[in-house]
């Protein structure tokens, strides 16, 4: 008994304590600390640039944040003071850094830079007199507010200008430049004016006045205060024609140029930490006070709020231009936040885990949740207050996988392993008479109802069952007619038809058999995880591998991640009061919605502010969606599409392994044909998980997740790179296009080919005239040759000497001297034939060359009646053949 009491005790004081510390529901946080490349957890404020990067400030430097990595700068980049308290940026892009010790750095065209005049702002910053307050105008003008001294104009150009109150005791001054103010403060400069101005503080009770600078006219305000003291003040435009003024934890409503009304404010708030956002007002607190939202203007006087990061110190809130807020704190680095209108119910708002396993609504209001422990708690969705039902009994009391309540009977019911319900404040089990389970009790590891049905159905490892859930009893179960296998879902429809799914597919639970349902249809013969029902009495049933299949037995529709599921494995479904089907998977949450013929689908992450991926349960009741995951619990808002998506920024373009100018001549040589690219897209909600795509001169798209691209090797030619990126709601961002040449070897190029084709012509034309010269010098030695020839011809057979001969002849003839005439004759035919012979050819032996002469001679010596006689003679050294 003793026992029981203390674990009664214990278990209150648990739930008390946990009750106590519990904040409310809140938004899905990512935390961004030194383990992820911050280079200090102490965080000072949030910028993002004109390209979409975030800007920290930190007292270990400044960050810069892309989604993927931290780049840090420090005193080696050119930050000579490490201690950054403020950030601002100007018309030209520029990030300018105001330091601990008062000087002024920018960020330009990746350097760090100091302000030339440093040394003058430090004049003014001396000591602890530190800037609180810094901003760059339209016109490129610095305000410097610098605590206890004053506001300090400063001209980029190196003009300064320093701003004091009138006041002689010194007050708070404040100036609107843009739309926002810069505050400061002043004390007196005499030192009689600033004793009397301790003594007022010690009495704690003084003229606190303040000056406002507005469209150059002055606006006094005087108030006798009494606060805490605090050194941060500041000044804010809210609703029209209202501005808050924060000094020494103290609130001023001002309307003009009057009070109306004031508030002891008892948390030290800087302006930096002020956001407003669609939500209220956003103001984060020092000293461990967190993360507030103040609905609006009144609730902020009567100091009503929501807190979230209880235990943080907020130094900085700022709202990206995607609508995600980035939270600075000065002990645990970055909180970011993709949509603060999606609110996570974990273990910091008060459940036992934030492993969600099972949902149930008892009302519109009230919610009950199972958890993994075996814990159930109930949810005030009007509240948020979090209570505790006790323990479900043992055995089996680890894991709630299921529960059902019915309103009418006010029994919930809770699948733990074993079938039980909690009624009149305590569990009970069910009893069963079965000798194949030795425990004796009504076994379950999930249980189904359709809502008009008064029968429980359950399913385990190794059968189902059926429950009559108003006398809480167990009337069958499949042990009895030789069934015994894995079951996971049991669904009775409207018609009382029963469909069963297990591990080979989906049957109908007919004459105690299981029958096949459409044998040749693969879905349903797929593994069946979870089945749900329209009122018409279409099935909608969750196949793991063949994504979601429609059925009401005359059509069938498959939707799967063709049709835009993030999945095929489905985890379960859930069909809400409107026709939507909720699909919950290990990849996100999808919601299909009824079109004229079909279902459009939509698919959301963590990216979108579920806490976790892996979807668990989802149930709805009128317009409320509540997903249950192994991270928490989320009343589901629908977050706006963004129809837009940041397109890639080219980061570096590499050739040869050498870095080139994105800028640079986009002209390259043949040799310069590596190219690779690396891009990046800044989307924060997508925690550096975003998809591409690219190609190459209009080639089919090529999707990774890689943020670079290699092409080796590319020939010579024009190319133009594309790259694209998806956002977390699918939609592809314009195209980031660089254009560049490879221009081909010298001896590729046109003018080369030219020039080439031209030198060649004029080779051919310099050769054809030289052929040309050529053979008319051939033509005419040819010529000269048959000229020699003839002449020689002429010389060897001379005309008169023929003449002659043939005079010879005759007479021979005429004095009937045949016998000589025949031998003339004979002998002129041999010499005649001999030189023709000889005329044909170049060359000729010397024999035939004595013949001729021999013959000749003959000839003559005939002519002449032998009255000269002739001898040849050759050397005997020459060949005569």
């Amino acid at each position: 008994m003793k026992q029981k009491i203390f674990g009664l005790t214990c278990l209150f004081l648990i739930g008390w304590l946990s009750y106590c510390l519990a904040q409310n529901p809140h938004p899905y946080f990512r935390n961004y600390t030194t383990d992820d490349g911050l280079p200090s957890s102490e965080v000072h404020y949030c910028l993002q640039d004109q390209e979409g990067y975030m800007w920290f400030a930190t007292d270990n430097g400044v960050s810069r944040f892309d989604g993927y990595s931290f780049t840090n700068y420090g005193i080696r980049e050119g930050l000579k003071d490490p201690v950054v308290f403020y950030l601002q940026k100007d018309s030209k892009g520029r990030i300018w850094m105001a330091t601990m010790s008062g000087g002024l750095f920018y960020f330009d065209n990746g350097k760090i830079l100091a302000y030339p005049n440093n040394d003058k702002i430090m004049d003014y910053a001396r000591k602890k007199n530190v800037i609180n307050d810094f901003y760059i105008s339209e016109a490129d003008v610095g305000y410097l507010g610098i605590y206890s001294i004053g506001i300090l104009k400063v001209s980029l150009d190196g003009g300064m200008e320093l701003m004091e109150a009138q006041n002689d005791l010194g007050a708070h001054i404040g100036i609107e430049i843009d739309n926002y103010w810069i505050a400061s403060n002043t004390l007196p400069q005499k030192e009689h004016k600033l004793l009397a101005r301790r003594e007022m503080y010690f009495k704690n009770s003084w003229l606190n006045p303040l000056e406002l600078y507005c469209n150059n006219n002055i606006i006094k305000i005087d108030s006798i205060r009494k606060g805490l003291f605090s050194a941060s003040h500041w000044i804010r435009n809210f609703e029209k024609n209202k501005t808050i003024f924060f000094s020494e934890s103290k609130l001023y409503q001002l309307e003009e140029d009057k009070v109306t009304w004031e508030k002891i404010f008892p948390y030290i708030v800087q302006n930096k930490a002020i956001e407003q956002s669609p939500l209220g007002i956003l103001m984060g607190m020092t000293k461990g006070e967190g993360l507030k939202l103040y609905r609006n203007l009144p609730a902020l006087k009567k100091n009503v709020y929501q807190q979230f990061l209880k235990g943080k110190s907020i130094s900085d809130v700022y709202k990206d231009r995607n609508g995600g807020y980035w939270i600075s704190t000065i002990e645990n680095g970055i909180f970011y936040s993709p949509d603060l209108e999606q609110r996570i119910v974990d273990e910091s708002s008060g459940l036992a885990s934030n492993y969600v396993s099972a949902l149930a609504f008892k009302n519109d209001t009230e919610l009950f949740i199972g958890l993994r422990n075996g814990i159930v708690q109930l949810l005030n969705l009007k509240t948020d207050e979090i209570s505790m039902l006790p323990s479900t009994p043992s055995p089996y009391n680890r894991i709630i996988y299921a529960l059902i309540y019915e309103e009418q009977q006010q029994i919930l019911w809770a699948a733990t392993g074993l079938i039980k319900y909690f009624k009149n404040d305590s569990w009970h089990l069910i009893s069963r008479n079965n000798p194949y389970n030795d425990i004796g009790y009504v076994g379950g590891k999930r249980i189904f109802k359709q809502q008009n049905s008064r029968s429980i159905w359950g399913s385990t490892i190794d059968s189902f069952n059926k429950i009559n859930s108003e006398k809480q009893e167990e009337s069958f179960v499949s042990y009895n007619i030789g069934i015994r296998e894995r079951i996971l879902v049991v669904w009775e429809d409207a018609n009382n038809r029963v469909w069963v799914g297990n591990t080979r597919g989906l049957f109908e639970f007919k004459n105690n058999e299981l029958i096949p349902v459409l044998p040749d249809y693969i879905p349903f013969q797929t593994r069946v995880e979870d089945i749900a029902e329209f009122p018409d009495g279409t099935l909608v049933i969750a196949t793991k591998g063949e994504g979601v299949v429609l059925w009401n037995g005359a059509h069938i529709q498959q939707y799967t991640t063709a049709n835009g599921l993030s999945t095929n494995m489905i985890e379960n479904v859930h069909v809400d009061s409107i026709g939507q089907i909720w699909v919950g998977t290990l990849e996100g949450l999808n919601k299909m919605t009824p079109t004229d013929t079909t279902y459009s689908i939509k698919s959301y992450t963590i990216w979108h502010g579920l806490p976790s991926n892996e979807i668990t349960q989802v149930r709805s009741r009128g317009e409320q969606v509540w997903v249950a995951t192994t991270k928490g619990l989320i009343q589901w808002k629908e977050p706006a599409p963004r129809l837009q998506s940041p397109a890639p920024i080219l980061e570096k373009w590499l050739v040869n392994t050498n870095n080139f100018s994105i800028d640079s001549l986009s002209t390259l040589n043949h040799q310069q044909n590596n190219i690779e690219f690396q891009y990046l897209t800044i989307n924060y909600k997508q925690k550096g998980k975003i998809p591409y795509r690219f190609r190459l001169n209009d080639q089919d798209w090529t999707n990774t997740q890689n943020r670079s691209v290699n092409f080796a090797n590319l020939a010579a030619g024009n190319y133009q790179f594309e790259v694209q990126a998806k956002n977390e709601d699918g939609i592809w961002s314009p195209s980031t296009i660089h254009a560049f040449q490879i221009a081909p070897p010298f001896w590729k190029t046109n003018w080369f080919v030219l020039l080439s084709f031209l030198l060649l012509g004029i080779l051919i034309y310099v050769f054809t005239q030289w052929r040309i010269q050529q053979v008319k010098q051939q033509t005419d030695l040819a010529k000269q040759m048959t000229d020699l020839q003839q002449a020689a011809l002429r010389a060897q057979v001379n005309p008169h000497f023929i003449f002659n001969c043939l005079n010879s002849i005759q007479n021979f003839i005429s004095n009937n001297d045949t016998l000589n005439a025949n031998r003339y004759l004979a002998r002129f035919a041999t010499l005649v034939r001999g030189i023709l012979k000889a005329s044909m050819n170049d060359k000729i032996r010397l024999e035939e060359d004595l013949q001729i002469m021999e013959n000749y001679l003959e000839l003559e010596q005939l002519r002449f009646k032998n009255k000269f006689q002739f001898n040849l003679k050759v050397d005997p050294k020459l060949d005569r053949f």
